[in-house]
């Protein structure tokens, strides 16, 4: 059974005088959903979360919760943050200093006037959720960054809100904090079934924690899907090279075919050829200056004398090259491979093989290729 949609934006635009950031907005988040909002600084990631929590207006459009709408400036309807049942946390935690863990955690509650003997049971059950049990009556500021984290997490669901908002959470954190932080926040949500909606500009964070990624840019939504898709799949050249690195390399449509399929040729000392429905073009004509598009994790690279033992799949491109630069950094190696046609890739090596400078390589694409307009 689908999960029903819990929050909606209909057409939401949002400006700050002649600078439009959210533009003609419109998504859903589903109940029990983990959605991350993605996207560089400045592309309206921020002001689409803060216009859910109540703390910025919309300019057009319409915001609708549980089928309400919350938000809808032609109708003069607005619902103040205090009064739509949301909980978030902030990237700076925002926690009271002169206040006890339990304190901080309490004050939603204290200021919905809840009774105080169900204010102590609400509190140290979300404690023990997070964590925090032995540490109630400590200060915020004998805290670490983790579980002063814990304690903004604690006090925005104290109150059993409808969605969780996170904006930028982890990224206070050092690197090993932020990892772990990010499991148990994925844990969390699992455990408690709530909506999340999470703003970040780290791939790595939306890829692992995400339900579905909204990929913004420029107050646009880019694309949204799964992780996997968003990753695999990119649909235009801003989400491909924003979701990780891709090897690119130029070639020439040679034929086009009726049922959408293109022979793509890299010229070279030894030209390659292959054919492949996916690729970016509208109306490809041979010809056509493009790109092969691949991510590294889909590039099978071995010494020249392995590739020429092996047997290679059926139009699976293969290219052949020199190793030109090598460098040791430990779990790997880093090297610069200048292709028969004289491109050089910056590319990484496992420690599998024996690799030295000017040894002759064979790079196969095994999987996941794509070709783009130049």
């Amino acid at each position: 059974m689908a999960a029903e949609t819990l929050l909606k934006f209909d057409h939401v635009s949002k400006s700050y005088g002649n600078n439009l950031v959210v533009k003609d907005m419109s998504i859903d988040i589903k109940d029990g959903e983990f959605v991350a909002i993605l996207g560089p600084s400045g592309c309206g990631k921020t002001t689409s979360l803060r216009m859910i929590a109540g703390l910025e207006r919309c300019n057009s459009g319409e915001i609708i919760l549980e089928g309400n709408p919350i938000d809808a400036p032609a109708r003069k309807v607005f619902v103040p943050t205090n009064k739509r049942g949301l909980g978030m946390v902030f990237q700076s935690y925002a926690i009271w200093p002169h206040m006890s863990v339990f304190e901080n955690v309490a004050y939603p509650l204290r200021v919905r006037k809840t009774p105080k003997a169900q204010i102590k049971e609400e509190v140290q059950k979300v404690l023990e959720v997070v964590g925090l049990t032995q540490m109630s009556d400590r200060k915020a500021t004998q805290l670490s960054g983790g579980q002063q984290q814990r304690v903004a997490l604690a006090r925005s669901l104290v109150f059993n809100p409808k969605i969780l908002l996170l904006d930028e959470p982890f990224s206070n954190l050092d690197a090993k904090l932020r990892e772990q932080m990010r499991i148990e926040v994925k844990l969390l949500q699992q455990r408690l079934g709530i909506a999340v909606v999470f703003v970040t500009h780290d791939q790595v964070e939306a890829l692992s924690l995400a339900d579905r990624i909204i990929m913004m840019n420029q107050g646009d939504v880019q694309q949204e899907g799964s992780p996997k898709d968003i990753y695999e799949n990119p649909k235009n050249p801003f989400v491909r090279d924003f979701m990780g690195k891709s090897i690119m390399i130029e070639a020439e449509i040679a034929n086009t075919g009726s049922n959408g399929e293109i022979e793509v040729v890299k010229a070279g000392a030894k030209p390659v050829r292959f054919h492949t429905s996916s690729h970016h073009f509208d109306a490809p004509q041979a010809g056509q200056k493009c790109f092969i598009a691949i991510r590294s994790e889909n590039i099978d690279v071995v010494p020249m004398d392995v590739g020429a033992n092996s047997v290679i799949g059926e139009n699976i491109p293969v290219f052949e090259g020199i190793i030109r630069t090598l460098l040791f950094i430990g779990d790997q190696y880093e090297a610069v491979i200048e292709l028969s046609g004289g491109e050089k890739l910056h590319f990484y090596l496992p420690k599998k093989y024996d690799w030295h400078e000017g040894q002759n390589i064979m790079m196969r694409f095994s999987r996941g290729v794509s070709v783009w307009p130049e």
